[in-house]
């Protein structure tokens, strides 16, 4: 048994130092207060070449009309429940029965309770299909990096499969006034959504990289195109992971072997017999 063991961490260790090689897999998480300029300087980054997964955009994919994530949406904020199929609702755009994004946002951020069950709904969702875009754009785009731009990257524990996190970074005053500019709101209603996130300062602190948004748009846009990322390690954190995912992978291999082995070994004894 020691032997197999061995065999399956030499063999891990050969895989994953040969991806590592080859693909590179380092993840970059970009995280932010609301309006504190995320799009911006990932707008940036693809101009640069990069390739920058947009979770926003995820959830806008994820909450389409007819899949799972819309159906639990409609079943908890619907009032009624029965307005799901109520083209009046309010939850619902009447065109293409759609959900109401700015109506959805006044729900969930006038009440934490209502807002932890929207994350709760979007979590996982999001994360089969974020693990679906990393492995696509390594091994079918063969890019070496892969930007995350991620709002809630700490409160939903992304940051843990980063390797490098940058935080964006902006004047409160300015975030609330494009906050309201943006969303037609109140200013009342603005430091609501910014006091339902994790406040800039603590983002800033745990970042690798702050990048401050105090000046033009082109400024922030110059400064993706500039990014100079710091050197990888060895052995990253996407790295680990997936070495983890071989050894359980081989290992259960190894385990289901061995019982159809000793299966085939029992037929035969009794057909000998």
């Amino acid at each position: 048994m020691l032997i197999v063991l061995t065999c399956i961490l030499i063999i891990s260790i050969c895989i994953a130092a040969y991806l590592k090689w080859r693909y590179g897999l380092y993840i970059v998480g970009i995280t932010g207060g609301i309006a504190s300029g995320k799009s911006l300087y990932c707008s940036g980054l693809k101009e640069a070449g990069w390739a920058v997964i947009d979770l926003d955009q995820l959830s806008h994919d994820i909450q389409l009309p007819g899949t799972s994530t819309w159906t639990s949406i409609v079943n908890e904020f619907s009032s009624p429940p029965s307005s799901i199929f109520n083209p009046s609702s309010p939850l619902l755009n009447p065109t293409d029965m759609s959900i109401s994004r700015p109506y959805l946002a006044s729900l969930v951020f006038a009440d934490k309770r209502k807002l932890a069950i929207l994350n709760r709904i979007m979590r996982w969702p999001i994360l089969k299909k974020l693990i679906f875009q990393i492995f696509h754009a390594f091994f079918f785009r063969h890019t070496h990096v892969v930007f995350v731009e991620a709002p809630l990257l700490f409160e939903s524990g992304l940051h843990h499969i980063c390797d490098v996190v940058i935080t964006i970074d902006c004047p409160y005053d300015d975030q609330l006034s494009r906050i309201c500019n943006r969303h037609s709101c109140s200013h009342s209603e603005a430091e609501k959504r910014v006091a339902s996130q994790m406040s800039s300062a603590e983002k800033a602190q745990r970042a690798d990289i702050l990048v401050k948004n105090a000046g033009s748009k082109q400024a922030l846009y110059d400064r993706a195109h500039e990014l100079i990322l710091p050197g990888r390690p060895l052995l990253t954190k996407t790295m680990i992971i997936l070495w983890i995912c071989i050894v359980i992978f081989i290992g259960i291999s190894v385990f289901i072997g061995d019982i159809i082995i000793s299966v085939q070994q029992s037929v035969v004894n009794h057909i000998i017999g």
